[in-house]
């Protein structure tokens, strides 16, 4: 194994490996074997591989993932233009920008339970010149944004969820003003129940996974939305 890789952090650590680590399990197991299991998903090697290295290089290596001990914390995204594997993809800016069959997918993987980080993207990146999920491979989509890096994955989620929520205020104000001026207002009252519990929703999304762990290594805590079921976009 070269000593010379990239320092790895949530900049370079691809969000399908974030993933995996978060689904390794840590309750009634060895500390041991459950750091060999995240080393081996972080540098693509086998729990027999790492039992037979030198314990200097051993430590080496887990050093060099004490990183995961923190969330990654979403940063300002600098671009709407997504670079990845060939592709070239857009970012949705906000739910009010999205077709009807691209916003029920997306709903639909937040709602249920399930980590479907990959499917929820392929919701928010459509490739350049192309309408959601017209067009274009779905499933080679999924495929390549699992290579994407987790810090960009937060970025990407933070911005749509902070723009769907100014959008989902002035809903809100615009249905509260409508109503004192309408008579039979319950519908309208509904109407403004409905809104709120989105905002409630996207605000619980924005933050979803904001404990870290206690534990040695593992990793901390999903990349900012909820997941949903085994439901793929229509291909």
């Amino acid at each position: 194994m070269s000593k010379t890789q990239p320092k790895l952090d949530y900049s370079t650590l691809p969000i399908e490996k974030y993933i995996a680590l978060r689904a390794v399990p840590f309750e009634g197991r060895e500390e041991v074997d459950y750091m060999m299991d995240l080393l081996s998903i972080v540098f693509d090697t086998t729990p027999d591989e790492l039992s037979v290295m030198p314990i200097m290089e051993f430590s080496r290596l887990c050093g060099q993932i004490q990183f995961l001990n923190e969330l990654p914390k979403a940063g300002r995204l600098r671009t709407h233009l997504i670079n990845v594997d060939g592709w070239e993809l857009t970012v949705t800016p906000s739910a009010a920008q999205m077709q009807t069959n691209q916003y029920v997918d997306f709903q639909t993987f937040t709602a249920q339970e399930g980590d479907h980080t990959i499917e929820q993207l392929s919701c928010l990146l459509v490739p350049v010149g192309h309408r959601y999920n017209e067009g274009y491979d779905m499933a080679a989509l999924h495929k390549s944004l699992g290579l994407l890096p987790t810090q960009m994955v937060m970025d990407i989620t933070a911005f749509f969820f902070s723009r769907s929520l100014l959008s989902i205020k002035a809903t809100l104000t615009s249905l509260a003003w409508m109503s004192h001026f309408r008579r039979g207002g319950k519908e309208m009252r509904k109407m403004i129940r409905e809104a709120r519990r989105h905002l409630l929703q996207a605000s619980r999304a924005a933050g979803d996974g904001s404990t870290p762990s206690t534990r040695s290594a593992r990793p901390a805590a999903s990349p900012g939305m909820k997941y949903g079921s085994n439901r793929s976009p229509k291909r």
